[in-house]
């Protein structure tokens, strides 16, 4: 328990460190990808000791949660770090909103945990909108939410819900977006209980130079005890990405539904959908009682559309075609957008540190994030 204070003391004298030096103003020079994600690793890491703090510099015309900054000849730097133990119900939100000639950086970082209540209900709401000219825009969204009930005669309800909307606009800089989306809901109760999970992820990015995507989403939900047991997955993101050649978007999303009454009621719906100027990649993977399966899908050329889903019941999992009414199988899925040019995603992202290695091939620093578990 010493040590584990002594972390904490130290890690938070860090932050403050970061936040009055020169460090945090890394805005002032065009950050690179990697260096961006370090950092953004490092508040994770700080977030998970329970750690709440809002830094704009140069400073907001608005105070937290809603941060704007109008910045002529200078860099804008934010960081939000949000935690919740709350029950019955947690609500996180944030808004970023950042215009100017120089560069952006913005992070948001939201944390529910929640144990042992009756009713659980968790929501996180994150928006980051990013405009520039030739500068460079760099924004993280983490958003992780853990519920969990004990061995008790009652009959327990979880929902959750996490929202991320993020758009960056440059005339030819640099656009960068990491998206982490994470959900776990667990409980044991001898009378069932039901499980509801929502997640919505939104990236638009716009620029004559590079932009680049990374979305990882990862979604768990777990019954056990017998009795009636319901269990619903329902998130969706969308994107739009233009208009350089070499753009990527890579999606990686991995839905699981447990349940140990053979009369379980499941439905889990997958869903990746990204239209660029460059290539795009999605790979997801759902799993229930009656099966699991996995889509891997991508471009051989620029430009690149893609629409790929999976539906789940407690019978079967099938690919399925996303349209405008939701998602239908009996089709192949197909290289194609609908007009809305969306990405609807099932899934969320740092699950834990056992299955944080498996994205490593696509983001080296994405199992750092897994410190949220």
């Amino acid at each position: 328990m010493r040590r584990r204070l002594l972390s904490i003391v130290g890690a938070l004298g860090l932050v403050t460190g970061l936040l009055s030096s020169g460090v945090a103003a890394q805005a002032d020079n065009s950050m690179s990808d990697s260096s961006f994600q370090s950092m953004v690793n490092f508040y994770t890491a700080i977030a998970s000791y329970g750690g709440t703090f809002c830094y704009a510099q140069p400073s907001s015309t608005t105070a937290c949660p809603n941060l704007t900054q109008n910045t002529t000849g200078h860099n804008n730097f934010v960081i939000c770090v949000e935690n919740s133990t709350a029950t019955p119900t947690a609500d996180e939100a944030c808004n970023i909103s950042q215009t100017g000639t120089g560069h952006n950086i913005a992070i948001i970082i939201q944390l529910i945990r929640q144990n042992g209540a009756l009713a659980e209900t968790g929501t996180q709401y994150g928006n980051i909108d990013q405009t520039t000219g030739t500068g460079s825009n760099l924004a993280a969204t983490v958003q992780v939410i853990r519920q969990q009930f004990g061995n008790r005669d009652e009959d327990p309800t979880q929902n959750d819900t996490q929202t991320s909307f993020t758009n960056q606009t440059s005339t030819s800089g640099h656009n960068f977006k990491f998206l982490a989306q994470s959900s776990q809901q667990d409980a044991q109760s001898t009378l069932g209980g039901t499980q509801n999970s929502n997640e919505r992820g939104n990236i638009t990015q716009s620029s004559t130079g590079l932009s680049k995507a990374l979305a990882f989403q990862n979604q768990h939900q777990g019954l056990t005890g017998g009795g009636p047991q319901h269990q619903t997955i329902d998130p969706r993101c969308c994107t739009t990405q233009g208009t350089n050649a070499n753009d990527v978007f890579q999606i990686t999303q991995k839905a699981d539904q447990h349940a140990d009454n053979p009369a379980a009621t499941q439905d889990s719906s997958t869903i990746g959908e990204c239209d660029t100027a460059g290539n795009c990649t999605v790979d997801e993977t759902a799993t229930t009682n009656a099966g699991s399966h996995h889509n891997h899908t991508t471009c051989p050329t620029a430009p690149c559309s893609i629409a790929v889903g999976i539906v789940c019941t407690a019978t079967a999992c099938t690919p399925c075609t996303p349209s405008e009414s939701g998602c239908s199988t009996g089709f192949a899925p197909v290289a194609s957008l609908s007009g809305h040019s969306m990405v609807a995603v099932r899934g969320a992202v740092i699950a834990s540190i056992r299955s944080a290695p498996r994205y490593a091939a696509v983001a080296r620093s994405a199992p750092s994030a897994a410190l949220l578990t």
